[in-house]
């Protein structure tokens, strides 16, 4: 049978342990009940929510007429997303593959109350899952407004600090970023600011050279202008939030 084993980089409380801990129990489950088995496992960051994003599931379904059936610790490991849910579901109706799990065994093909069980279990992950997302974002907006730096590495000139997590002014670092700003006012464009910086000897965060694209970056970063910023990757930036 196929084992498919998942955990996601954006819950807390999941973490490498959790995969070990799975893993364990569905070994030991499948030793017991004389099944032999191949792994699938996978690591998500983000939701990845569609299958392209989850290519342990996806080499699993594809090779799904090979075994007698898919083996996990509970059905919303599979997806809590509802069209991934729903595919997977497919495939075990079509090639009539039951999923098992170490409390029931779900005949997808032949039980129209598995079937029912396995739907409503995976809209109830799916709500869930858009829950948490919702919180988590309502979190970071709310965070935002109140002036901490929750986008990732700080911008050059800056570092956060670890007990307010606000950005503060290395000043080291600042004094570039005040004369590129002091360039850039005098009107001239980013390609002779890069030019006058490496004349001179300024290093980038790296310790490297100026290129086009870290000084384009730093003019346009609203952090510099004293806001912050909290939007998603996807968005344009006319739909960014920003906070004073």
């Amino acid at each position: 049978m196929a084992m498919y084993l998942r955990i996601s980089q954006d819950k807390k409380l999941e973490n490498f342990e959790t995969l070990v801990n799975h893993r364990t129990l569905l070994e030991s489950f499948a030793c017991k009940n004389g099944f032999t088995f191949e792994t699938y496992e996978e690591v998500l960051s983000g939701g990845s929510s569609e299958l392209g994003k989850r290519p342990q599931l996806q080499r699993l379904l594809n090779e799904i007429e090979t075994f007698d059936a898919i083996l996990v610790v509970e059905l919303s490991r599979l997806s809590r997303n509802g069209l991934i849910s729903e595919t997977v579901l497919q495939y075990c109706k079509d090639y009539d593959k039951p999923i098992i799990t170490p409390e029931k065994v779900y005949d997808l093909a032949n039980n129209d109350h598995d079937v029912l069980t396995f739907r409503f279990g995976a809209l109830i992950a799916s709500q869930e899952h858009a829950l948490i997302g919702k919180r988590s974002k309502n979190n970071k907006i709310q965070m935002a407004r109140a002036g901490l730096y929750i986008s990732g590495s700080p911008p050059f000139g800056y570092v956060r600090n670890p007990k307010t997590k606000k950005l503060e002014i290395k000043e080291e670092e600042a004094e570039t970023i005040r004369y590129i700003f002091t360039l850039h006012s005098q009107g001239l464009g980013s390609f002779k600011i890069r030019d006058i910086l490496n004349a001179e000897g300024y290093k980038s965060a790296t310790g490297k050279y100026f290129n086009l694209s870290s000084i384009k970056r730093i003019i346009k970063n609203p952090v510099y202008k004293g806001w912050t910023v909290f939007h998603d990757r996807k968005k344009v930036k006319k739909e960014w939030q920003v906070y004073l």
